[in-house]
């Protein structure tokens, strides 16, 4: 079941890609840039569960 949302989510991602850059779609390009910034908040959480794990349990 996972390997089917893993390729369902990177089929979309490749076709909002190709209505970007071959269309220049505003709304693809909103929606890249919205997949950008979550890509971002998800590193930051695992930055922030990883130094609260160090905190707690030391190095």
């Amino acid at each position: 079941m996972k390997a089917v949302f893993l390729w369902a989510t990177l089929i979309f991602l490749a076709f909002v890609v190709f209505m970007a850059v071959v269309f220049r779609s505003q709304a693809a390009r909103d929606i890249l840039r919205f997949a950008r910034n979550m890509l971002w908040a998800y590193v930051a959480l695992v930055v922030a569960l990883a130094a609260i794990h160090l905190w707690r349990e030391g190095f």
